[in-house]
């Protein structure tokens, strides 16, 4: 709270009459995540209909609904479109994949879930879960991709 109110002189300006006005203002948004660049040898999604029907599912079961990038969320308490989660991007790199989300609420943060894979493609496995600052998404996607994780033997080899 200190930040914001120092890097924002006021709120509402009052005229001589003792009318308060809204001041626009020139302010820094600070949950704006810069554009990222893939990890050599990954690719990048921003369609979730793009992951495999069991990583879909595992993420849609501890997540709930994901709405699109770009498109309106509660990044707030202030519920108005009643969806507090959104999709920023999902990235993949043999049978790892990175789910980066934005999480809306009393406290906006940056979710993001990288998962194996099966071999065949039927079950999916949640590995490691981190939360990231808005400035900090694409080198934590990174290292989420490229992370060395001891993987047990799934079925379905």
């Amino acid at each position: 709270m200190v930040l914001t109110i120092g890097l924002v002189p006021a709120l509402v300006a009052g005229d001589a009459e003792g009318s308060f006005n809204v001041v626009r203002l020139r302010s820094m948004a600070l949950d704006v995540i810069p554009p990222c660049r893939v990890t050599l040898g990954g690719v990048s999604y921003s369609d979730q209909k793009d992951m495999p029907v069991a990583l879909r599912d595992a993420v849609k079961q501890r997540l709930g609904d994901l709405v699109p990038p770009d498109s309106p969320f509660d990044a707030t308490d202030v519920v108005t479109t009643g969806h507090n989660r959104r999709l920023i991007f999902i990235w993949v790199k043999g049978t790892r994949w990175v789910v980066a989300t934005e999480r809306g609420g009393r406290g906006y943060s940056d979710p993001l879930f990288a998962y194996e894979l099966s071999p065949n493609g039927q079950q999916a496995r949640l590995i490691a879960e981190r939360t990231a600052a808005p400035n900090s998404v694409c080198l934590t996607a990174g290292e989420l991709l490229n992370q060395r994780v001891p993987t047990a033997p799934m079925k379905g080899k």
